[in-house]
């Protein structure tokens, strides 16, 4: 039989439908926005756990399913542990909001803007030193040299509120993929280089709580030391007493500087956003050929991803890989620090090798010619300055960042070194654009099509900026773009 509706009838079903349609769309929105939360790395409570992989696309999970999943390691959007998160709180509501906002945010902005001084060809400096000055030319390199940050109370709350979740992030996403792509590597103690808030040593914790039982923090500044334990703490007020102050994570250990020798070592050692804190080229040098000497498994470097980040990460990479330590010509005026070092027969990276990023140990591609730098992105959780911004209305922060990861040991080549991808990939009709770094120092743009590479295809398409690929460079099917 049929069923009549009349004008009012039809609009109240219609009203009905639209009603529903919207309560639907907006419930699905909300289970695949927590569905995305707790997949790789964010529960609902803002704790982060090691990542988990993504699915392939293949549903059967075979070998190669397993083995492709292995080399992602794009996150969700990363929030601090749930302590950390509620130990900020305190602290941040003691100071006025607005004030704190417009704080965080100058600083933080200097920070990203701020250049550094870079290494030069001494033969290009020579005719720039002028006669009977009695200066050398380091003298003259040290001229860029970007003043030395201070950071006092004001600063580090500052810092808190404005650059905590973005170097939790960054730091947290790197020591992720030591932890996945190494599921047998248990460190026992971890180093700490200019800590700040300790972002380092949470992220750590969050990946091997049950393993480490030490964590060294070095930083020069006291007040960033008392702002770090504030926050292991809960954000309640020191009160001195040992038996009543529990903190959240055991076996910190703060002092203000950093011993050259290097009879102990560490399974893990981080320096987080640091180099570019030190505004000399020489103790820069100084400081990664100890850290060097201090690591007994992984060396862990992160700076901002910007061209004086970069940089930063690219100096010490060609430092370690070519450098000569004890070469008077770059530590010049420096034998007092570096009167241990004889004793080892550890120079430039002997017995070591890059881990990550680069698949290779050549030099940097993108060196010349490149409009950006070699950089990757993390989504995390905004921070409270950003909260008072107009990235309130995106609900997250993309922290750029470069990165070098090395590893003590020789290189284990158990199969075909897989090349990384350093940009999004581009997914367009039946094929796909990715813009490699491969094994061979080269920096490429292939092309995977649908019909000739079926398995890379698919492959890629499940990729994210900044995971490893295995492609068959030498294969006709590829359309390579140099």
């Amino acid at each position: 039989s049929h069923v009549r509706v009349g004008t009012t009838g039809f609009t109240e079903m219609a009203t009905r439908t639209l009603s529903f349609s919207h309560v639907l769309t907006k419930t699905l929105r909300n289970g695949l926005f927590l569905q995305r939360l707790t997949r790789n790395g964010v529960t609902s409570g803002g704790d982060t756990c090691p990542p988990k992989p993504r699915e392939s696309w293949n549903n059967k999970g075979g070998p190669e399913q397993r083995e492709r999943r292995r080399d992602s390691f794009s996150l969700a959007p990363v929030s601090p542990p749930r302590e950390l998160q509620a130990a900020l709180d305190n602290v941040l509501a003691r100071h006025a909001h607005k004030t704190l906002a417009q704080d965080g945010t100058a600083l933080a902005n200097y920070l990203i803007s701020r250049k550094t001084t870079l290494s030069i060809d001494r033969k290009k400096l020579e005719p720039r030193v002028p006669e009977g000055t009695g200066k050398t030319p380091l003298d003259t390199e040290q001229r860029g040299a970007h003043p030395i940050l201070r950071y006092g109370n004001k600063e580090a709350v500052s810092y808190a509120a404005s650059r905590l979740e973005a170097t939790y992030g960054a730091t947290f996403r790197v020591l992720a993929e030591i932890a996945q792509r190494v599921p047998s590597f248990k460190p026992e103690t971890l180093l700490d280089f200019g800590s700040g808030l300790g972002t380092a040593v949470w992220a750590a914790h969050q990946l091997w709580a049950e393993s480490i039982y030490e964590y060294m923090c070095v930083d020069t500044s006291q007040e960033m030391g008392e702002m770090a334990r504030l926050l292991r703490l809960g954000g309640q007020t020191l009160t001195g007493n040992t038996v009543l102050e529990k903190e959240s994570i055991p076996g910190v250990f703060f002092r203000q500087y950093l011993p050259l020798s290097g009879k102990v070592k560490y399974d893990v050692v981080v320096a987080a956003y640091t180099l570019g804190e030190i505004p000399s080229i020489r103790w820069r040098k100084i400081s990664l050929a100890s850290l060097w000497r201090k690591t007994k498994e992984f060396l862990v470097l992160v700076e901002p991803g910007t061209w004086s980040g970069y940089h930063n990460i690219l100096e010490a990479r060609n430092f370690l890989l070519n450098s000569t330590w004890a070469d008077p010509e770059y530590l010049q005026d420096s034998s007092e620090y570096l009167q241990d070092f004889s004793d080892e027969d550890e120079t430039t990276l002997q017995g070591g090798h890059i881990f990550a990023p680069c698949p290779h140990s050549h030099q940097c591609p993108l060196v010349y010619g490149s409009r950006v730098p070699c950089h990757f992105a993390q989504r995390v959780q905004l921070s409270f300055a950003q909260k008072h911004s107009v990235l309130r209305q995106s609900g997250f922060h993309i922290e750029k960042f470069s990165y070098l990861v090395l590893q003590k040991g020789k290189k284990v080549e158990v199969r075909d070194n897989p090349s990384r991808l350093l940009e999004p990939v581009k997914k367009r009709t039946r094929h796909a654009v990715c813009k490699l770094c491969c094994p061979d120092g080269q920096a490429r743009e292939v092309v995977f099509t649908k019909s000739k590479t079926p398995d890379t295809y698919r492959a890629a398409r499940e990729k994210r900026w900044g995971d490893l690929l295995e492609w068959a460079g030498d294969s006709s099917d590829n359309n390579p773009r140099t």
